[in-house]
């Protein structure tokens, strides 16, 4: 019997028995599905967190702030030693402080991270609402209009969709180059400006800076102008970070050298590939859990796999004995129960991918009708190789549960498997 005829008649044999082949299919389909589902997840995942990384900058620009002291750990409380125990202690960087922190080796630039101090954003249609604003280097993700002009001296502003008609505008095309009114207070004088501010664009939430409506460096600097006056010329341009552009092709040891330099100056710095590291570690962390429980799943359909062959194996008794008693081989007939075996793996993995890009479709369209954060984004990400290795591993598993009742069968006497009832 040639190999094209074994796999012939192992198809058939299993569609003998079809409730007992559908359970069994469905096991492994269980954990086909959750396996097939969390790797779209957790690609799409990593495609968008390292897209929006690609939009804001270098993923080795580092933000440097003040170190802050806790007043308590689990060891009880922080024993005062020095001023720099204090907390909030040195919780500004003057420009002898950012000076200092550029000429640390393997730092190019070192710019103050900026904050507009807006009390309020108004519409034309009257109403006042708090605005948390922000500065960002680098390209913002839009839903529409343009990005920031930084040469500009006009103040320009990207808001976020959920102002657009709290300030009485239709849609994102009617505020798009229109004016708003921003007031801006002192901080010592308790004076208000109204600034005006040209709407350039409407940002996309994103994992990078979600919540801020974002400000051009023109808006930011006569915002801060404002918030400064009456301040004594001492307090004037401190600020409470700063992002310092680390140079080209710079290694991690160098990165933790720069690190080791600021602890030692009081700040510590972060990149956005630290960043990025915490947030991938946490999605690997919630893959590995889902990728456990589907194990598990395949596990317990490779048992299904073993019992529904050895009943096979049981209720075909005479008929491997006549198979014998006709010359086929013992290789042959393990041959066509593990191809049985293969063919329920093949079965359920084929479902359990289908299943899973159709629930990934659903999941992409959910997530782009209802979460802001998803704008753009797909939710679960399908790619072919992912799912080939997925299938053949799972094919592997079936074929070596089935190893066992496939050598049970294959070693039969054949004249006590003919005379068995």
């Amino acid at each position: 019997m040639k190999i094209i005829d074994l796999l012939r008649t192992a198809n058939r044999n299993l569609l003998s028995n079809k409730k007992r082949t559908i359970l069994t299919v469905i096991a492994i389909f269980v954990g086909t599905f959750t396996i097939a589902l969390t790797v779209a997840i957790n690609n799409g995942a990593s495609d968008y967190i390292n897209e929006q990384v690609k939009m804001v900058g270098d993923m080795n620009t580092m933000i440097i702030s003040p170190k802050t002291t806790a007043t308590s750990s689990e060891d009880g409380p922080t024993e005062y030693v020095s001023e720099k125990t204090k907390m909030g202690a040195d919780v500004v960087i003057t420009k002898d402080n950012q000076k200092s922190i550029a000429n640390i080796k393997y730092i190019n630039s070192v710019e103050a991270v900026k904050n507009a101090p807006i009390d309020y954003i108004e519409g034309k249609n009257g109403k006042k609402y708090v605005l948390d604003s922000g500065h960002m280097a680098g390209i913002t993700p839009l839903e529409d209009g343009e990005q920031l002009d930084e040469k500009s001296s006009e103040p320009q502003l990207l808001i976020l969709p959920t102002y657009v008609k709290a300030l009485g505008y239709k849609n994102n095309k009617d505020i798009i180059g229109k004016n708003v009114r921003l007031q801006v207070s002192s901080s010592v004088t308790k004076k208000s400006q109204i600034v005006i501010a040209k709407v350039m664009g409407v940002r996309s939430e994103g994992i990078i800076n979600p919540g801020v409506n974002m400000c051009n460096t023109a808006l930011i600097d006569k915002a801060v102008s404002i918030s400064e006056e009456g301040l004594p010329a001492s307090m004037k341009n401190n600020t409470y970070g700063v992002t310092a552009q680390m140079k080209e092709n710079v290694t991690d040891k160098q990165i933790q050298y720069v690190k080791d330099k600021l602890d030692k100056m009081g700040y510590e710095g972060i990149t956005l590939k630290d960043q990025v590291k915490d947030i991938m570690t946490v999605l690997d962390a919630i893959t590995m859990v889902l990728m456990i429980f589907a194990a598990l799943s395949l596990f317990a359909a490779s048992f299904g796999i073993i019992n529904t062959l050895y009943m096979s194996v049981q209720d075909r008794t005479r008929e491997i004995g006549l198979m014998k008693a006709f010359g086929m081989s013992k290789r042959k007939i393990s041959w066509l129960f593990s191809f049985e075996a293969i063919y329920i793996g093949f079965w359920g993995s084929l479902i359990g991918v289908l299943a899973a890009t159709g629930a990934g479709k659903l999941l992409n369209a959910f997530s782009k009708a209802n979460m802001n954060l998803m704008s753009g984004y797909d939710i679960t990400k399908f790619s072919i190789q992912p799912i080939l290795i997925i299938m053949g591993v799972i094919m592997l598993i079936a074929f070596l549960a089935g190893t066992f009742p496939a050598r049970r069968a294959s070693k039969l006497d054949p004249i006590k498997a003919l005379s068995y009832e």
